[in-house]
């Protein structure tokens, strides 16, 4: 079995050809934001690529400038008398990565985005994105070690408002060729969220372990078992314990269709002993297919279990699914749709019973113009339906010029 660098989720998928691997916030701002698609429109995910791809004044050094303005329609994201603004950002993108043919492979990127609101000044500020990886690969074995750190600030989901969040992740990854057609991979994985003077919001730090054996099956697919362990201390609220077990696969057919994930069963143990043990299913599967030279889809299913993001020791079980789609349409032209949904299903003391629904659906393009400067535009609409005050519809546009030195 041939050691590679295994897609876990489609939003790895999305950022792999970056060459970014400290992503573990990725799944957690998808948590939080709701989609993977506004985090990336948000944080300046969407821009590794192009700036990777595109800057070669220098060898080692990449450089480029996005700027634009998006309006808002509810900044808030309120149920009713909602507030929008204009808001100006401008994103510096900076990234050091070493030569192609070198032995190791390692990434540097830091993304600062300042943002100036035409009504509300008070919101004026600067987010933060910070990535690092490693990744050596030996004659049978692969280790890779990641890094990240964000400070974000913007519209939360799960409560109304604006809202200050600092993650900080940490990943390692080992893979071992066993046999000629059997592979071991140890994967630990460190994600913490703190929302600082925030009364409402409670952060956690959370901390997984995963082993798995995979045996290739046949040239295509690759299958086995994997345990995991997983312990999340939550501020202010119930820490959550769970052992997991269940089945990997990966799938890769002519380098056009790309199947990879799991699917297991967990038992979620709470230290509030008003709770009982919660056994539930949960899966990850994440797809992209290149249905033509032009054309190409990516697509995720998950189902997971996370400790609620206010103080009163609930939880919530999310189950939802992404779709993407790409069309390079002409040499300088090309479009781009996502659409997203999310059904949170709430248990604990207080919230048993309580459900939401979010979907979130964005379309648009780029256009390259013959000197380099590249523009885009994006339209975005998001819904959330709930059992609690929560409910909110929002409409984000955006137009921005991005040029790579």
């Amino acid at each position: 079995m041939q050691i590679k660098n295994p897609q876990k989720t489609v939003s790895a998928i999305a950022v792999a050809s970056a060459a970014l691997f400290g992503l573990s916030n990725v799944a957690e701002a998808q948590e939080l934001f709701g989609a993977y698609s506004d985090y990336s429109q948000n944080s300046g995910y969407d821009l590794q690529e192009h700036v990777l791809a595109d800057s070669d004044l220098f060898e080692l050094f990449k450089f480029g400038v996005r700027a634009g303005f998006t309006f808002d329609d509810n900044i808030f994201l309120t149920d009713g008398n909602e507030e929008s603004d204009m808001i100006f950002k401008t994103d510096i993108i900076m990234s050091v990565k070493n030569r192609e043919t070198a032995e190791n492979s390692w990434v540097l990127t830091y993304i600062p985005t300042f943002k100036l609101y035409t009504n509300y000044s008070d919101l004026n500020g600067v987010d933060h994105n910070v990535n690092a990886g490693f990744s050596k690969t030996f004659a049978k074995s692969l280790v890779r070690l990641g890094a990240d750190y964000a400070s974000i600030f913007g519209s939360n989901r799960y409560v109304a408002g604006q809202v200050q969040k600092d993650a900080l992740g940490a990943d390692i990854y080992v893979s071992h060729e066993l046999s000629g057609k059997t592979r071991a991979d140890l994967t630990f994985d460190f994600s913490g969220e703190d929302f600082g003077d925030n009364s409402t919001l409670v952060g956690r730090n959370r901390y997984t372990t995963r082993l798995s054996a995979l045996y290739q099956l046949t040239g295509k697919t690759n299958i086995g078992p994997y345990l995991g362990y997983e312990y999340t201390s939550v501020k202010g609220g119930s820490d959550q314990k769970s052992a997991s077990f269940g089945a990997n696969v990966e799938y890769q057919a002519m380098a056009k269709t790309s199947l990879n994930g799991f699917i297991g069963i967990e038992n979620r143990d709470f230290t509030d002993s008003t709770m009982n043990d919660r056994p539930s299913l949960n899966y990850n599967l994440g797809a992209s297919h290149l249905y033509s030279g032009k054309l190409s889809f990516d697509a995720s299913l998950y189902r997971n279990t996370r400790p609620g993001y206010t103080s009163n020791s609930n939880s919530f079980t999310t189950t939802g699914a992404y779709l993407g789609a790409r069309h390079r349409t002409t040499e300088r032209v090309s479009l781009r749709t996502r659409i997203n949904y999310a059904h949170d299903d709430y248990f604990g003391p207080t919230s048993d019973g309580l459900d939401s629904d979010y979907v979130s659906l964005s379309i648009g393009g780029d256009y390259l113009i013959p000197i380099g400067l590249r523009l885009g535009a994006d339209l975005t609409f998001r819904t959330k339906t709930s059992d609690n005050s929560t409910n909110f519809d929002n409409t984000i546009f955006q137009v921005n010029a991005s040029y790579y030195f």
